[in-house]
């Protein structure tokens, strides 16, 4: 859990009962402020309120101060869902409100993210994807669903073949009940690079992993932008139906797997 302001930390201490202790820092540079969040939970939030708070009460007016924040919380709830409040709406209002000069992010979760929250800039994702091509050689990228399809073809700019597949779920209960590759090209022997944006359990993951080897691929590498911990006790890691993958340190998560690769 932590917020940074230029590289330095702020508010990691608490009291017994979990309120935070928010000490003064000394900035070298009052002009160009950086806050940073990485987020892990909530408590995240009220550090960046204080953050900003005190750099707004500390700084002259002519500061320009930037948020950065890799990994955008409440994506995931981003419509009106009868029975459930519209999450991301109202984070990106209270984002908004702390009236940032500029917002950058990683690879949101849902489109709609951009469109909620002023003066944002995505960070490309293109120069780390190139990495990994360049130390795996894929043959194919494969995308793991409809939404990362819709998603990424429109973003990257990559040379070379793509498929991808699709997947059942049960509604009521989020489990995958079907996967399966959409017409996919004759793999037997080939290296496969899956692109999505998050893994939680890895379940998506490790049902496109074993599809793909099923039908034949040598070598299965997974790129996710972002990493939930629980991964830790995801089959992903348990088995071989992905070989290699490769994350951002966007969640503030330790996570020690030789499987994985913190780019």
């Amino acid at each position: 859990m932590a917020v940074f302001i230029n590289n330095i930390i702020f508010g990691n201490e608490s009291f017994p009962n979990f309120e935070g202790i928010y000490k003064s820092i000394d900035l070298q540079d009052n002009k160009n402020i950086e806050v940073k969040i990485i987020f892990e939970d909530d408590r995240d939030i009220t550090r960046l309120i204080m953050a900003k708070g005190w750099l707004d009460e500390t700084l002259p007016k002519t500061a320009s101060v930037s948020l950065f924040m890799p990994y955008v919380p409440y994506s995931r709830m981003d419509r009106k869902i009868k029975g459930y409040c519209f999450t991301l709406k109202h984070f990106c209002n209270f984002i908004n409100s702390l009236n940032f000069d500029r917002v950058k992010i990683y690879d949101p979760h849902s489109i709609i993210t951009t469109a909620l929250i002023n003066r944002v800039e995505e960070i490309s994702l293109q120069p780390g994807i190139e990495k990994i091509i360049s130390c795996e050689n894929p043959d194919y990228i494969f995308y793991p669903d409809n939404g990362a399809v819709k998603k990424y073809s429109e973003i990257f700019n990559l040379s070379m073949p793509v498929f991808f597949g699709n997947k059942k779920r049960d509604l009521s209960t989020g489990k995958i009940l079907k996967y399966e590759l959409v017409n996919a090209p004759d793999i037997s022997g080939k290296t496969i690079l899956i692109i999505d944006d998050i893994c939680v359990g890895g379940r998506t993951f490790a049902e496109a992993g074993s599809a793909l080897k099923e039908a034949g691929a040598s070598r299965v590498v997974l790129y996710v932008t972002h990493m939930e911990k629980a991964i830790e006790k995801s089959e992903l890691l348990k088995t071989d139906y992905v070989d290699k993958i490769y994350t951002l340190d966007t969640m503030q998560n330790k996570i020690d797997h030789s499987k994985i690769t913190i780019l």
